[in-house]
Formats: C-alpha cells, structure tokens, sequence
C-alpha cells in the first residue's frame, strides 16, 4: 500500500515539502520493486536513488535549519547520519556475496536477503513516516516565525 502524501504532513517550506513528497515517491518505488521477479537487484537500483536523493534532501534542509537558527539542528543532523548509515547497511545486506555453486549457503543468502527486504520496507515506512511527522515537523514554527524568506538570494535553499 503506497504512502500519500497529505498537505498536513507539510512544514512550510517549499524545498523541504516538495523534497518530502519526492521522498515518498521513492519508498514507492522501492516497495513496488519488491514485487518484481528479481527483487533484490530492482530494489538495490531504488534504494540507491533513494539515498543519493535522501543526502541532497538531508543537506537542504540541514540549511535551511541553520538559517532559521533551529535549536535541534545537531541532534537533526546525528539523525540524518544515523538514517544514511541504515540505509547503507540495508544496501549492503540485500547484495550479499555469492554463494559460489554452495546450495546450503545459496539458500542461507536467499532467507537472508528475503528477511532484508522485509528490514527495508519496514525500516523506510518507519523513517519517513517517523521523520517526517514526528520530527521534521518541529522545524514548522520556526520556519513561520521566519520574517525573511530564507531562500531569497539563496539559490541552494529555493526549490530544486
């Protein structure tokens, strides 16, 4: 079941909204290559779009945080690195090595890779959802009580 997304779950700044809803694209995307006949490497391909765009969106709104002198930015951050390195890790455990002829080992990767790709679905409802509702949404009344637009004159924080 794909994730919508809804204005509710916006914060106010176009960047980061408009990055948020690319975002859930691509957990989209990613669940919807699970079905595929090759899931691994189909999703493999998602999740690496996944995380280059997650690192551009990261350093955005990382920013703009700055800009709008966020108290939560450090802790925001660790998070942001903490997301990235999940991601990394679920990369890597959904290409395992190969078994190389072993039929016991063939089948110990494949329960391994089928379990990681449950890891991924979960871990990135979880991480969007989670983030985005729950944390980035703090961000909302700074960014309200921002008298200058921060992306004015600023080419790096006006909507990709």
């Amino acid at each position: 079941m794909p994730i919508i997304w809804r204005e509710s779950m916006a914060i106010g700044h176009p960047t980061i909204d408009s990055q948020h809803k690319y975002l859930f694209c691509l957990v989209n995307a990613v669940e919807l290559a699970l079905q595929v006949d090759n899931p691994a490497k189909v999703t493999a391909f998602y999740l690496d779009q996944l995380i280059e765009y997650t690192r551009i969106h990261f350093e955005d709104e990382e920013k703009i945080q700055i800009v709008i002198q966020y108290p939560q930015h450090n802790e925001h951050k660790t998070q942001h690195r903490e997301i990235i390195e999940n991601l990394e890790d679920l990369k890597a455990r959904l290409l395992p090595k190969s078994a190389n002829g072993d039929v016991a080992e063939e089948a110990r990767l494949e329960r391994v890779c089928s379990k990681t790709l449950e890891d991924v679905v979960g871990f990135l409802r979880h991480w969007i959802l989670d983030h985005v509702l729950h944390t980035d949404i703090h961000m909302k009344p700074y960014l309200k009580r921002q008298k200058v637009d921060p992306t004015r004159n600023n080419p790096i924080l006006r909507g990709r």
